[in-house]
């Protein structure tokens, strides 16, 4: 017999089959306003979890394995790519609570946090201090104006990373649009690594529509497609890094991507 939950996910299951099937959408706007509403006044079980703030993880050891995940594969990564190092400026978008600023913020001498929450920016440049960096840039957006962040950051970056923040992306098309932020903050020859989650049928596709009841499965892209997206947006794909299966965040599904400006 089935229990409550089961039956709830299995209703939610048909119902975003039936939309995709008929192509009963949202529009992007709503559900870019939804999305505002949502991180501004968030359930705080919600935000401690999505945005990884410390509070949300039993103890510290996991919240820090995250970002220090996240720093191992992109040292593995510089070196294979030929990356220049020290780092003079890292941008992460999306930066919550700073699970992996604690870490990226040490190999830079300016780090950017860029966030649509004033809330989680607060939160992250408490964790940095806490871990002695005295580096941190906060950098406050709308989610409907995403392109501020280029009148704030400067366009020569080396480093810019997006860990589990593309799949609550309102839309895949909005991902472009932050794709090609990216670039643009990015200096000829630097890195960014943008982390994705990847469908497997129907049920796993982009939600597009009712924000708040699929806040981590909004976005989703096909890897074939995110790979010749990246160029247009003027990237050359160096490599992809799947992970089926993410123990410390209890996900599934995700894609590393690892790109450099043109």
């Amino acid at each position: 017999m089935l229990g409550l939950r089961d039956l709830l996910r299995r209703c939610r299951t048909g119902v975003d089959g039936f939309r995709h099937l008929v192509r009963w959408y949202e529009p992007e706007a709503k559900i870019t306003r939804d999305a505002q509403a949502y991180w501004d006044a968030p359930p705080a079980h919600k935000r401690d979890l999505y945005a990884h703030w410390r509070a949300g993880f039993a103890d510290a050891e996991t919240w820090l394995a995250i970002g220090r995940e996240n720093l191992e594969l992109f040292t593995t990564f510089a070196r294979s790519a030929e990356l220049p190092t020290p780092l003079k400026r890292v941008v992460e978008w999306g930066c919550g609570g700073g699970a992996n600023a604690v870490h990226f913020g040490k190999v830079t001498d300016a780090f950017y946090g860029v966030d649509i929450t004033q809330a989680s920016l607060d939160e992250c440049g408490r964790q940095m201090a806490a871990a002695g960096l005295a580096n941190f840039k906060p950098v406050l957006i709308g989610a409907a104006t995403p392109e501020t962040a280029l009148t704030v950051i400067p366009h020569d970056c080396d480093l810019f990373v997006c860990f589990y923040v593309f799949e609550v992306f309102p839309t895949p098309e909005y991902g472009v649009k932050v794709l090609k932020i990216a670039a643009d903050l990015l200096r000829p020859g630097g890195m960014a690594i943008v982390h994705i989650k990847y469908p497997t049928g129907l049920r796993t596709r982009s939600r597009r529509w009712g924000y708040k009841f699929g806040v981590a499965s909004m976005t989703t892209y096909r890897l074939d497609d995110f790979w010749e997206t990246a160029k247009t947006c003027g990237f050359e794909p160096h490599a992809i890094y799947l992970k089926p299966k993410a123990p410390l965040v209890q996900d599934e599904r995700y894609a590393y991507f690892v790109l450099r400006k043109k």
